[in-house]
Parts: C-alpha cells; sequence; structure tokens
C-alpha cells in the first residue's frame, strides 16, 4: 500500500468520523428535548456526553438577535447594535424600527425610547463589540473576562456585572467603572478612553449612562 493511498484512506476515514459528529449533532438539536435525551441527561455517563454537546450546538449557533432571530455577524447589518438602554438588537432590525417610526427607535424590551437619523439611523448605535468578537471567536475563554481588571464577569455577583459604554460600545465590570468614576468624577471608557466616544461629566450617578450589557449578561453561565 503506498502513501498516496494510506493517506486517501486516512482522509476518508477522517470523512466518515466528521459526518457522524455533524448527524449527531443535529440530531441532538432537533431532538434535546427527547425522551431519550432527558434520559440520557439523568445518568452519570450520560450527563457529561450531553453537556458537551449542548456547549458545541451553542458555539455553531452563536447569539442571536432577540428579535428576528438571526445569528448576529461580525459586520455588515446583521452586526450587534447596543442602545442607549443596554439592550443588544441587529442593525438590520434598527433600520427597520428607525423608518418605521420616522426616526424613533423604542426598545422592544424596556420601551425606551432613542431618537436616530431615519435614512441612516446605524452610527446612532455602537456595535457590541465584545458581542462581535464572541462571535467570531472560537477561543472564548479570557473573553468573558473585564479586560481592566481581568476578573470574570457574572450575573449574579452585582460588581463583576458587565457594563456597557453605549458612545463606544466597549464592556467593562461595574466595580472598575465605579472606581473610575469615584477618582475621575466622569464616565470615559476604559478601553479606548473616549477615542471612539464622547465623555460624559456626569454629577452622581452613572449608572444611566453606562448600562448593563444585558446580551453578554444574558450569556453567562454560573
Amino acid at each position: 500500500m503506498t502513501t498516496i493511498q494510506v493517506g486517501l484512506y486516512f482522509l476518508l476515514g477522517a470523512y466518515i468520523l466528521f459526518s457522524i459528529f455533524f448527524c449527531t449533532l443535529v440530531l441532538f438539536s432537533t431532538f434535546a428535548d427527547s425522551v431519550f435525551i432527558r434520559y440520557l441527561s439523568s445518568t452519570h455517563l450520560g450527563k457529561p456526553v450531553v453537556y458537551h454537546l449542548q456547549q458545541v450546538v451553542e458555539w455553531l449557533e452563536g447569539p442571536k438577535c432577540g428579535i428576528c432571530l438571526a445569528q448576529y455577524w461580525s459586520t455588515g447589518d446583521m452586526a450587534p447594535r447596543v442602545m442607549n438602554c443596554g439592550h443588544t438588537y441587529c442593525g438590520s432590525c434598527i433600520e427597520i424600527f428607525a423608518e418605521q417610526k420616522d426616526g424613533m427607535v423604542i426598545c422592544p424590551f424596556c420601551t425606551r425610547t432613542h431618537f436616530c437619523n431615519t435614512i441612516h439611523p446605524l452610527p446612532f448605535f455602537s456595535e457590541n463589540h465584545l458581542l462581535i468578537i464572541l462571535c467570531s471567536s472560537l477561543i472564548t475563554v479570557n473573553l468573558w473576562k473585564c479586560q481592566t481588571c481581568r476578573k470574570k464577569y457574572s450575573s449574579q455577583d452585582v460588581s463583576r456585572t458587565p457594563r456597557v459604554y453605549s458612545t463606544c460600545g466597549h464592556t467593562s465590570c461595574e466595580a472598575c467603572v465605579e472606581s473610575d468614576f469615584t477618582q475621575k468624577k466622569r464616565v470615559v471608557c476604559l478601553t479606548c478612553e473616549g477615542r471612539s466616544g464622547g465623555i460624559t461629566v456626569v454629577a452622581e450617578n452613572w449608572k444611566p449612562h453606562v448600562p448593563i450589557n444585558y446580551a453578554i449578561r444574558d450569556l453567562l453561565k454560573e
């Protein structure tokens, strides 16, 4: 048997294994609520298998827009855009909202009103940078950490709550934003230092200016 034949058999075997794995994922995602999957999840050996399959399926699907349920892209109209209220939607949905209400975008979740240009509304809403990176990265372990203090974000610990600067779209934890505001008495992004957005001078409460990054918080698994 020649080296070429060995290589061809190896590729064929790898293709078959990949096909079996892919079909397993499809079946798992299709019948995730089936009796068999629930039974497998309840067994000692099957529970980790189901968990890892869920992780792979979720990674393949990726974060989705809460309105149209389409998967976010890292660029273009389907890139995630964050509103001043902290909620994130794809650019395509925001454009539809702006067109329907003549430049007035009402958040479907919290009903807060945002004003923008009817023809070109997207520049009024910054891209959710952390969510974009998560959409396009294979390894996301370090992305769940605040880039300032390097501590993990949390949906349970208030001080570790991800906060997003709506003027630029960058994310930091609440503890870091609070500490920076206490020292400077102003709201300025800890990532770009205001180069990508304005610097807001605030007398007392900074939280309305740096809302919770709900899209990231809802993805946290604890």
